[in-house]
């Protein structure tokens, strides 16, 4: 899970889960707490956004952008909570939930679009995807790699990653990975670089 937080007091949170995972979901809840409320009900633990209910409608089923209405320099953790078909869910404070940790007003560090993306198959049935990290802007601290639907599929978005299938995390500017369409229809891999708050840039794809 990744969360960045922009001086408006928004949050962007993105988030991914295996296709059996995914299968089963039928909506999520966002909560946040405030650092150093731990002791308090419920673990500090607030409902922020529910997905189908008030509050919710910016969320997509990978991601969303929420408001907390809080004070610039405030340092909150974010939980993200799948609630199932049966409308179960566990409790925000359940520590097997993934967190992730922002400041609000903490300046806006979205890497601009890599550039030079390049793929090569490789004789072993794997490919190996190069780039070139953006000249300028913010540093990315990372990449991701995205496999996202046919040929034309649109653009992914942080609002909207429902086709999106993660395909890894790295730090370098290149990354070999098997091919997964070989056998199907052809995919397209999106790349973007990552901001240390874990926001993510425009994203790129051959």
């Amino acid at each position: 899970m990744l969360a960045g937080a922009g001086d408006d007091g928004a949050v962007d949170v993105a988030w991914t889960q295996s296709p059996a995972d995914a299968a089963a979901t039928a909506g999520f809840r966002i909560f946040y707490r405030v650092a150093g409320t731990e002791g308090a009900g419920n673990g500090g633990w607030v409902l922020l956004a529910d997905q189908g209910q008030a509050g919710g409608a910016g969320l997509g089923r990978r991601g969303g952008l929420v408001r907390l209405g809080l004070a610039s320099g405030t340092a909150v953790e974010v939980v993200v909570v799948a609630v199932g078909s049966d409308g179960r869910a566990l409790a925000a404070e359940d520590e097997r939930h993934p967190r992730a940790s922002v400041v609000i007003g903490q300046p806006d560090d979205r890497p601009a679009a890599v550039t030079g993306l390049t793929m090569a198959a490789l004789q072993d049935g794997r490919a190996r995807l190069t780039w070139t990290a953006p000249s300028g802007g913010p540093r990315p601290s990372g990449y991701r790699l995205d496999l996202l639907g046919e040929v034309d599929s649109p653009t992914p978005s942080s609002l909207d990653l429902a086709d999106c299938v993660p395909m890894a995390v790295v730090s370098e500017t290149e990354a070999t990975f098997f091919v997964p369409w070989c056998d199907g229809p052809q995919r397209r891999v999106w790349v973007r670089g990552m901001g240390p708050s874990g926001r993510m840039g425009p994203a790129v794809s051959l």
